[in-house]
């Protein structure tokens, strides 16, 4: 944030993150990302212009430098469980309807069953959603859960984030397969200048790719380079099919090894 006089300023919502608000004027720009249920007081006080903004931010208990990674205000995301089935006997309903709607795990010897895509895990613990050095995403998925042993790998890999700079992790899921996420700012600076950009928000984001399969990744040189990518990235979405992700799997074996450039 930078000093700047009073009003006029520009404030820009954006329409994905709700709780990401841009405030641009004279002298100033600020970004703020907060959780959805303060984007709109934020935004009002925003028009206000920047020293408003502060105090909004101070108010709501938002301002200061965090120490630690945020990934929602401690506390406040409460999640909501899936209503109940009118007739759970009936063999018709389907399995992931009923597991669905299970919150805990089997209270059993915690150990692997089958694969990753046909599988379950038994005896899962939860990694608290508040820690030290992390925290949790998206806690309405309720997939914070996990073998005991990756559970501590977790935690001590949190511990060590400090140690190199970072503030903390923030835990969460994505695909195996989908567009490849770019940073927030580089989501609001191409936004504006690539068509199609916000497509890639459609499916979830991947690991990899059909733009990384045909080298399209690492660093922007420029313009041309995310226009390529962002096109890959459409075409994923509109030929997906589950053979299509494994293609794109098996495809990214072989880059891993042999390309020096595959990141």
């Amino acid at each position: 944030l930078f000093r700047t006089e009073e009003p006029p300023v520009t404030v820009v919502r954006s329409v994905v993150h709700p709780g990401w608000i841009e405030v641009t004027g004279p002298g100033v720009h600020a970004v703020v990302a907060a959780a959805d249920r303060h984007a709109e007081p934020l935004a009002q006080a925003a028009e206000g212009g920047l020293v408003a903004l502060l105090e909004a931010l101070t108010a709501h208990g938002l301002g200061g430098a965090p120490d630690l990674a945020a990934a929602q205000d401690k506390g406040s995301v409460d999640p909501q469980r899936l209503p109940p089935l009118a007739h759970p006997e009936d063999p018709a309903t389907p399995a992931k309807e009923l597991f669905g709607r299970k919150t805990d795990p089997a209270r059993l010897q915690a150990r692997t069953i089958g694969f990753y895509s046909k599988g379950c895990l038994a005896g899962a613990m939860a990694l608290p959603i508040n820690g030290a050095t992390w925290q949790v995403m998206r806690l309405s998925r309720n997939r914070n859960w996990g073998h005991p042993e990756l559970v501590q790998f977790l935690e001590r890999l949190a511990a060590q984030a400090p140690k190199t700079g970072w503030r903390g992790l923030l835990v969460g899921d994505m695909s195996l397969v989908g567009p490849r996420p770019h940073a927030l700012a580089h989501d609001r600076h191409y936004a504006l200048l690539v068509a199609d950009y916000m497509k890639r928000f459609a499916v979830r984001p991947g690991i990899t790719g059909l733009a990384q399969i045909r080298g399209l990744r690492g660093e922007i040189h420029d313009l041309s380079c995310m226009e390529r990518r962002v096109r890959a990235d459409c075409e994923y979405i509109e030929r997906w099919s589950l053979a299509f992700d494994l293609a794109i799997i098996l495809k990214t074996i072989p880059r891993m090894v042999r390309d020096p450039n595959a990141y």
